[in-house]
């Protein structure tokens, strides 16, 4: 019978693989290394932000969820009013007394869909119910000018 050869990778004669073999593998995983490292410093300043973005996205999804379902406004169009009491909030007891509920933005968002334009609805449902203060509510509308564009 005629035996068949394979074509293998190149071998001593004790079946060990080559050192030529053995330092190719070393060098590629080197490269890769390499590689590795580089990808982490350039990615290192970024992965706190990634981070808290997902955080973030987490911790806000149930208020999206609830004022676009209960007033009926489209998640992308509630997305900016979440971020305007997220500012709002952040100023809780400083010249305001309360923050923004969650009711608040479901009233602001339910006047944005029946067609107010939306710094009006903002001005009647946010802003009108945190203070009296007429610099207190020039200043916050001007915040809402801010965070929603």
């Amino acid at each position: 019978m005629e035996q068949i050869t394979e074509n293998t990778a190149p071998r001593a004669d004790s079946g060990q693989i080559s050192i030529e073999a053995r330092v190719s593998d070393i060098v590629r995983l080197g490269i890769i290394a390499l590689f590795a490292y580089w990808t982490m410093v350039l990615i290192a300043p970024f992965l706190l932000i990634v981070i808290w973005s997902a955080i973030l996205a987490v911790a806000l999804y149930p208020l999206f969820a609830t004022v676009s379902l209960e007033s009926g406004l489209a998640e992308g169009k509630v997305a900016p009013l979440v971020e305007l009491a997220r500012r709002l909030r952040a100023l809780k007891g400083q010249d305001l007394e309360e923050g923004v509920s969650t009711r608040l933005l479901i009233y602001c968002a339910s006047l944005i869909d029946a067609g107010l334009p939306t710094i009006d609805a903002v001005r009647a449902a946010i802003i009108e119910p945190l203070t009296d203060e007429p610099d207190v509510k020039a200043a916050l509308v001007e915040v809402a000018r801010a965070a929603i564009g």
